[in-house]
């Protein structure tokens, strides 16, 4: 059983790495606990070399970055984090709290969940209307987003994958991805464009390549209503145009 502290943080990304430096900031104690290997939630597990807009104070930013000044902020008050610690469960014990995860137990006078979507899964839509998309051109993924072409280049070298562009961006994806794209993964063009979609070594591959992709929108797009064939239903109303006239 470790040591009590005022304040027990779940969830070791941004906003829990802040709430870690601004307990220290009004005088209590305070631990992390969460359940990735390292911390920065989404921006390290996701897009480290991504640029973020929506920081205040910043223009834009690199997540890596972004996460590394947050742990050097909160580091100051030498608060500890606990990581690879998946919580199970909350006990009240003697007057405080216990977080109980699956190989520790953490008392605590209060906690604080900062822990975004939890464990870190994918999400997909609630509501009914979206499950027909599911496996026509929409899926969810955790595809690994960089900034900077060299570092996504490096990465697909190291790691294997699909690199593709979306917009000033570079992302590496799965074969599981491709697929939901309407592409084959196995398909020769991406061994000829060396699995680069940014950079491609065969233009001609990766044209037919993005033909491919137009190919599976036009068929995965629901067909468009005809108008002329819709059941309509005509009410006839005579609009009054002076007060005493009878509708």
């Amino acid at each position: 059983m470790h040591e009590i502290t005022d304040i027990t943080i779940i969830g070791g990304g941004p906003t829990g790495l802040f709430a870690s430096f601004y307990a220290g900031m009004r005088g209590a104690t305070a631990r992390i606990v969460d359940t990735l290997p390292q911390l920065g939630g989404q921006l390290t597990a996701l897009y480290p070399e991504k640029y973020i807009f929506d920081v205040a104070g910043f223009p834009k930013v690199l997540a890596k970055d972004l996460v590394r000044d947050l742990a050097e902020q909160a580091a100051q008050f030498n608060f500890p984090s606990f990581l690879g610690q998946h919580v199970i469960g909350l006990e009240e014990e003697d007057g405080h709290f216990v977080l109980v995860t699956e190989t520790d137990r953490f008392p605590t006078r209060s906690v604080l969940i900062a822990a975004g979507i939890g464990a870190f899964s994918p999400r997909r839509l609630p509501q009914k209307c979206a499950e027909e998309w599911y496996g026509r051109g929409m899926d969810v993924f955790l595809n690994r987003w960089f900034a900077r072409y060299d570092e996504a280049r490096d990465a697909l070298t190291a790691d294997g994958g699909y690199l593709l562009p979306f917009r000033h961006h570079f992302f590496l994806c799965t074969a599981e991805a491709i697929r939901t794209l309407g592409l084959d993964p196995d398909d020769p063009d991406w061994l000829r464009i060396r699995f680069d979609g940014a950079r491609p070594a065969d233009s001609d591959a990766w044209q037919r390549l993005r033909n491919q992709r137009l190919t599976a929108i036009r068929r995965s797009a629901p067909p468009r209503p005809d108008p002329l064939r819709l059941p309509y239903q005509y009410d006839i109303v005579k609009i009054p145009l002076k007060p005493g006239d009878e509708p």
